[in-house]
């Protein structure tokens, strides 16, 4: 698919048609970004990276993380900024050191959570301590191939409490691709994927999935929460999570305009 851009306007590349990327496609479209123009769309059925490579200037991976470590090396490498949503690839160092090489600029995304700009602020004062990350899901979501038979059965079940995962984020986003991105963008962000702690627990009856970040520093304790509706097309994914991508895209196209009544909002 290419789109002619209007004038001014930043290009944007998409690389991925699943239940985000679709969603991050529609909205952009809509016009949510002002100063962003989506040009190109890549994904099993349609295009092509070198085709989004020639249309765009940032491009956007909402498509998991094997396309994130097939794609986004070329992409990097192309001088384009990449903003990602499947950074779990980061608990490889090798494919994070690719992806941050340049000459292009990597953006992980903060996905289905906030207060980025707290935890920044902590990093930066090198006074944060410790960092944990509790996660509950609705128990089907949580299966993985590795499971034995006995694990597997319990979660897809979902009728009881259990929990899954303790340990660190590196470890988390290596067993839980799909589920623990959060917990790699968190462990980056902060003090790194080795050191930030996640629990992972099924809940039958939770309604939402639920993160509560705790971040330790020598300036206070702070207590993030959020509970997220997970996405119906998608139950591993939270829909908050594109519209993170369409703020990324708001900050790196008008980075000195805060917009508080952006198309579709307050209409």
């Amino acid at each position: 698919m290419t789109v002619t851009p209007s004038k001014h306007s930043s290009r944007i590349g998409l690389v991925g048609s699943g239940a985000l990327g679709n969603l991050i496609r529609e909205h952009l479209e809509a016009g949510a970004v002002p100063g962003a123009s989506l040009t190109s769309v890549f994904s099993l059925d349609t295009g092509s990276l070198e085709h989004v490579l020639a249309h765009s200037d940032i491009v956007v991976e909402a498509a998991g993380q094997a396309a994130l470590r097939a794609h986004g090396p070329a992409i990097v490498a192309s001088g384009r900024t990449l903003v990602a949503l499947s950074n779990g690839v980061l608990a490889d160092d090798e494919m994070a050191r690719i992806l941050t090489a340049g000459p292009g600029r990597f953006v992980p995304s903060a996905g289905a959570i906030g207060g980025f700009d707290l935890i920044d602020a902590l990093r930066i004062s090198g006074q944060l301590r410790d960092v944990s990350l509790h996660t509950v899901k609705f128990p089907p979501s949580l299966v993985q191939p590795w499971m034995s038979e006995e694990e597997r059965a319990v979660l897809e079940t979902g009728s009881t409490f259990v929990n899954v995962f303790t340990g660190s984020a590196r470890d988390a986003t290596r067993l839980f691709p799909a589920n623990a991105n959060v917990a790699a963008t968190l462990g980056v962000r902060s003090i790194g994927l080795d050191r930030t702690r996640v629990i992972i627990d099924a809940d039958p009856q939770a309604p939402s999935t639920r993160h509560t970040v705790v971040l330790d520093s020598t300036l206070g304790r702070y207590e993030l929460a959020f509970a997220n509706t997970p996405s119906t097309s998608n139950p591993k994914s939270s829909e908050l999570a594109a519209f993170s991508v369409l703020h990324d895209l708001q900050q790196l196209t008008a980075p000195n305009v805060v917009l508080y009544n952006s198309p579709g909002v307050n209409q």
